[in-house]
């Protein structure tokens, strides 16, 4: 772990406090984390209320994977880096971090030496944190279960060793076991490391140990949900015979098969606290081991063995047993109440004080339409909670329970002699209702598959124009014209640059378009964002979401933090388009380099050949001069070494052409020749070297050969290349050089008594 800005001063006076958010988890894997997107929200919302600036690092995983991949201010395999440290915020909100890799636990004790204010959205011992009443939640989940005749439970706990809710969940349910008179053991609990393939490994642990049990708690949605596929694998049914309860209340859980019973954890109320209290914190109130509990409800489904309306009919059946009369109040408010939660099972995260409200209203139209026996006022009063639907963007079919509470419940409401009078109108009442719930549901899911539509093909519009362009500046551009349509207020790319040993010591706006001035393009990265970059008057609320290339930090992209569920699609995009540019720059760098080194080859050939042939000429000029005047026997020796001279001038004259020849060919020099004459200077050379050696050399030309049409320097070094090949690799024996006619060719033949080539390697020899 490197933490790269330890030393940093820190960057606070920027006019309103500044909240930093980490988590131990990522915000996305494949699409939206369903808990820590409420926990979010919750801080969201409470920033704005009280205008205060927010940074949320929020890590992503690439796709569907099992991988913990968190954002956090430090440098490590374990984690992708963002700037959302001590060094640019006042406070630091860190959610979940027991369940985080050692790196973060280190890192954060390192923060709190140092005297940072830090909240946690999580159980902590001695620290500021807001947490849900795990242990009350477990009870309940247990006295559920006795309740349905379960004596012998099974749990699947979070990590080994895993502090906070992990460790909370865990003893609560030994306690409560203890506390019911249910039963466990050792070999009925396993850890599920809070993910399904977890919960399924766990579950699987604990069915091979082969002790019996009827029924399982699991510290979280997703370890029930990987519970419930092993039992299914198992060929058990759940709950006919084994009975599930998860925790957390997460959206997955209410699509589940069978829909998972749950613990609900309200993350929204939990962020929103979260950032109560670090206000609280910074303004000097309460203590630093204040602990806030959100109550824990559970929510009623299937998997734990009850009927899809039990709680519709629980609570009545509980109001029937009642030997004594029950004011009408009380029945309209235990009425509300039941309504509320039953409509709470089928909703996403509209918190339950909203339902409850919205339930209220139902329930008094629903009783003026009794009053007035007229459907006017329950006909106003769902049109009214259905708009307040589709403006949360909630799922509107979970209001069909609300009605399926008043058709249970309504004869409560009337005389008893009177309800056959009501029964056909209030029927119609709630047929109506349906209807309406159904056409909103209906509504909702066109706009729905309409936006999706139009996500769809702006995404592919911006990627289209992404993957044509090769300019970093250009980028930004493209990312703002897309922006509108995908219903992100604000996004822009930062990317690092290395400052000495710190890769991410400074991070550079990409933008050339002068939107902002140029003081602003780079600046120290732990400094984010720079002064003035926002408006001074209003607060931001950004999410960070950390931008990776193999691995490695390659800068980060801002987005505004009111709408974080297409900004994953984004940073996909521009990671993309990054690496393709990394690309196109690595090839044309290649390219460059390679046409550098090809320069510089020509150059040297060049040099070389031209200082080769100054002493060359040197040698030409002297051996013409000993020529003219020389005995018979030095004569033949100049004439050999002229002649050798000139062959060597001519191959150096090559050696310039093809350093200045833009295709990397020789050039030929073309001419009538006589074969003989023209190879009189390899034969010379042949007897020479075959002589030094100790071999015989003949020759055999056919006389009255043809002239031909060739190049004079490229026969006689062809030839020479055999002749003093076969001289080379011949111990003994003889080199013959053959020159004959065959057909219409002129044929060239160099034979030895060598070990000769064999025949699978001629074809390379000879095509080199």
């Amino acid at each position: 772990m490197i933490d790269p800005f330890k030393h940093a001063t820190a960057i606070r006076d920027r006019g309103r406090l500044t909240i930093g958010v980490l988590a131990g988890w990522q915000l996305y894997a494949g699409t939206i984390h369903t808990l820590l997107r409420p926990i979010l929200q919750g801080i969201y919302a409470a920033a704005r209320e009280r205008d205060c600036n927010v940074l949320m690092a929020c890590g992503v995983v690439s796709s569907f994977s099992p991988e913990t991949r968190a954002a956090w201010p430090f440098l490590s395999s374990e984690v992708d880096f963002v700037p959302v440290g001590p060094w640019n915020t006042d406070g630091l909100i860190v959610i979940a971090p027991h369940q985080g890799a050692g790196d973060m636990a280190r890192y954060l004790e390192e923060v709190l030496a140092a005297g940072h204010p830090v909240v946690f959205a999580e159980s902590a011992e001695n620290r500021p944190a807001i947490s849900v009443d795990n242990e009350n939640g477990i009870f309940q989940a247990l006295s559920h279960l006795k309740g349905h005749g379960h004596r012998r439970l099974a749990f699947i706990s979070g990590g080994l060793g895993w502090q906070g809710d992990s460790r909370e969940r865990l003893q609560a349910f030994l306690t409560g076991c203890e506390k019911f008179g249910l039963e466990t053991e050792q070999r009925l609990m396993a850890y599920g490391g809070f993910s399904t393939p977890g919960g399924y490994q766990a579950m699987r642990q604990i069915l091979a140990s082969g002790v019996p049990f009827t029924a399982v708690v699991a510290a979280n949605d997703e370890s029930a949900v990987g519970a419930i596929q092993a039992l299914q694998a198992a060929g058990l049914s759940v709950p006919q015979d084994i009975a599930v309860i998860g925790f957390d209340n997460r959206f997955e859980a209410r699509n589940q098969v069978p829909p998972l019973t749950t613990i609900d954890q309200p993350g929204h109320d939990i962020g929103y606290q979260a950032l109560k209290l670090m206000l609280r914190r910074l303004n000097g109130e309460g203590d630093a081991s204040t602990m806030v509990r959100v109550p824990a409800r559970l929510v009623i489904r299937v998997s734990c063995g009850c009927p899809h309306d039990a709680i519709i009919t629980c609570a009545l059946d509980e109001m029937n047993r009642s030997e004594e009369a029950q004011e009408p109040s009380v029945v309209k408010q235990q009425l509300i109440q039941t309504m509320s939660e039953a409509v709470f099972t089928g909703v996403g995260q509209l918190r339950l004080e909203t339902i409850h409200t919205q339930c209220k209203r139902i329930t008094s139209a629903f009783v003026a339409s009794l009053e007035q026996r007229e459907a006017g006022p329950l006909q106003t009063a769902f049109g009214d909670v259905l708009q307040t639907v589709r403006l949360l963007d909630e799922d509107a079919h979970a209001w069909q329970n609300a009605v399926t509470t008043l058709k249970y419940w309504w004869p409560m409401l009337v005389e008893p002699d009177e309800v056959e009078s009501y029964r056909a109108e209030v029927n119609a009442w709630l047929d109506q209702a349906r209807i309406a719930i159904s056409e909103c549901a209906q509504t909702q899911f066109l706009h729905y598959s309409a936006r999706q539509d139009t996500l769809t093909q702006q995404l592919s519009l911006m990627s289209a124009e992404l993957a044509e362009t090769l300019e970093l500046a250009q980028i930004q551009r493209i990312i703002n014209q897309y922006l509108p349509a995908l219903a992100i207020r604000h996004a822009q790319l930062v990317l690092f640059e290395s400052n000495d040993d710190n890769p991410v010591g400074w991070s550079v706006f990409p933008d050339t378009s002068g939107e902002y001035q140029s003081s602003l393009q780079r600046f120290p990265t732990q400094q984010f964002p720079p002064p003035s970059y926002y408006p001074d008057d209003q607060a931001f609320h950004l999410a960070l979401l950390p931008l990776t290339i193999h691995r490695k930090p390659a800068g980060f992209v801002v987005f505004d933090a009111a709408n974080l569920a297409p900004c994953l699609a984004v940073l996909r995009q521009l990671t993309s388009a990054l690496e393709r540019i990394r690309l196109y720059q690595e090839a044309a760098e290649g390219r460059r380099l390679a046409e550098e080194a090809d320069r510089m080859k020509s150059r040297f050939l060049s040099t070389v050949s031209h200082e080769l042939r100054t002493p060359l000429n040197l040698i030409v000029g002297l051996s013409e001069m000993q020529l003219k005047g020389s005995t018979a026997d030095v004569r033949r020796s100049v004439e050999k070494i002229h002649t050798n001279a000139q062959h060597l001038g001519h191959l150096i004259r090559d050696v310039l052409d093809l350093a200045s020849s833009d295709a990397g060919q020789l050039r030929l020099t073309c001419e009538p020749l006589d074969v003989g004459e023209a190879l009189q200077i390899v034969i010379e050379t042949g007897r020479q070297l075959a002589n030094d050696k100790g071999l015989a050399w003949r020759t055999e030309i056919s006389p009255a050969l043809p002239r031909i049409w060739g190049d004079r320097t490229r026969l006689q070094q062809v030839t020479l290349n055999l002749v003093s090949n076969a001289v080379k690799f011949t111990s003994r024996g003889e080199v013959k050089l053959s020159i004959y006619m065959e057909g219409n060719h002129v044929i060239i033949a160099v034979r030895d008594t060598g070990l000769g080539i064999p025949m699978d390697e001629q074809a390379w020899i000879f095509n080199e």
